[in-house]
């Protein structure tokens, strides 16, 4: 029912990182002679006293200084599938191989698929200790639905695809929780205000690894993507094509179906009420935007520059939030539940970008962390890119086949309907 796959069956680990768009390596703690586990213990980034690290380019391990007599001259000279000491060391340098602590390096993959997406199936898979037994939390291990007998670059590439979606969709979640925890400024020094917003929902979205296994009857390696398994009560919060949780059916039919001719592929539920009324929180204050959106702009734009390309991902924009704000028209405020944050986040990453982008599909769970806040923590997300707004490098960006473009952005808009939390964000049509 599982299939394991121990320490010398099991390659590199990657992780993505945006700012490179492309993978960067987790740092292997094998013993480069014997390929033992050099840590003192499972999850851990620190070596055993008898371990020895390469003092040229600090990127090898060895679990003993015999290992290292051993296995010194054939590291260094780069034999088999070992790299040399200075391929290792400019690696290091460059940044392409980063410490992240693994639970271990043997791990079981079950054998059926216990879930299906547009693009993936997914299977459990988890991580074994010496005695081949499970260790730590659960993950699950996702794969095409279009590639299962194809070749190792087209797996790679697919997997290429999705990480740089998620790691993007994380970027634009983060500059969205900074905007969210800088509301206490509409209201500097009152106390109930500071404590409700820090009860305002957050939102992750998991970090995905690939992970390189070596399959005896193959002649080529396999390699997976995997992530933590969400636990808890696991919901869509809208879709590709402008579903929305909790939205009337004949609603959303009737939308899509003068946009593009679809319907639904999922029939929503209904959310659940308790709006809360801030007026007693925020006094007078009169904040806002419009009341919803109209059709997506289309018009051509000029050629982005390096600061534009900073901007989106929010390295140039700290005060937006604020600036925004406070140019805001009188709208009172009094519902912050939680249902509204997924799709306020979707038409943020469509404002903050410029129009480029808009992250959709939100799935996972919402759950209640120590001290009362909440956090949606989702995975596979899917990005519709905007590309007569997109001249830059992100222009060559490939996000899948559930990327709709215009289209999808026009479908969600159709669907939307701005909350307070859109106003209170000062969100609106187009970029200043």
């Amino acid at each position: 029912e599982w299939l394991t796959y121990h320490d010398e069956e099991v390659g590199t680990f990657w992780i993505w990182d945006y700012e490179r768009n492309d993978f960067v390596e987790l740092f292997d703690y094998r013993c480069h002679y014997c390929e033992k586990d050099t840590r003192i213990a499972e999850g851990s980034i620190m070596l055993k006293a008898e371990a020895r690290m390469c003092p040229h380019c600090h990127g090898a391990c060895f679990c003993s200084s015999q290992c290292f007599m051993l296995g010194g001259l054939r590291h260094h000279l780069g034999e088999g599938h070992l790299r040399s000491c200075s391929e290792i060391k400019k690696m290091m340098m460059a940044g392409d191989i980063t410490m992240r602590p693994l639970p271990s390096y043997s791990l079981s993959v079950k054998k059926t698929v216990f879930g299906e997406g547009a693009e993936r199936m997914v299977r459990k898979l988890r991580f074994l200790n010496k005695n081949d037994q499970f260790v730590g939390i659960r993950y699950v291990a996702k794969d095409s639905r279009f590639v299962e007998d194809e070749g190792y670059r087209t797996r790679l590439r697919f997997h290429t695809n999705f990480a740089r979606t998620q790691s993007i969709a994380s970027g634009l979640a983060k500059i969205f929780n900074k905007s969210i925890s800088d509301l206490v400024k509409l209201n500097p020094g009152n106390v109930k205000w500071a404590n409700k917003v820090k009860t305002l929902p957050k939102i992750y979205f998991l970090e995905p690894m690939v992970v390189e296994m070596f399959e005896k009857d193959r002649r080529e390696a396999v390699c997976l993507l995997i992530e933590p398994f969400l636990e808890g009560t696991y919901e869509k919060f809208n879709n590709n094509m402008g579903y929305v949780k909790g939205q009337a059916r004949d609603a959303v039919c009737e939308l899509k179906s003068d946009i593009v001719g679809e319907k639904p592929d999922e029939k929503p539920t209904r959310g659940q009420g308790g709006g809360v009324d801030l007026s007693a929180l925020l006094g007078n204050m009169h904040i806002g935007g419009p009341s919803n959106l109209g059709a997506i702009v289309e018009e051509e734009e000029d050629e982005e520059s390096s600061s534009d390309e900073e901007e989106i991902f929010g390295r140039n924009n700290s005060d937006n939030c604020a600036r925004n704000l406070t140019s805001a028209q009188a709208l009172m405020c009094k519902d912050l539940d939680d249902k509204h944050f997924p799709q306020a986040f979707s038409h943020f990453s469509y404002v903050h970008s410029k129009r480029r982008f808009m992250v959709v599909d939100l799935q996972g769970v919402l759950e209640t962390e120590i001290g009362g806040g909440k956090c949606y923590k989702l995975t596979d997300p899917v990005i519709h890119k905007h590309s007569r707004s997109n001249r830059s490098r992100y222009r060559s960006w490939k996000f899948g086949k559930t990327d709709r473009g215009t289209k999808g952005m026009k479908a969600f808009f159709a669907s939307h309907e701005c909350s307070d939390v859109c106003r209170l964000l000062g969100l609106k049509e187009g970029i200043d």
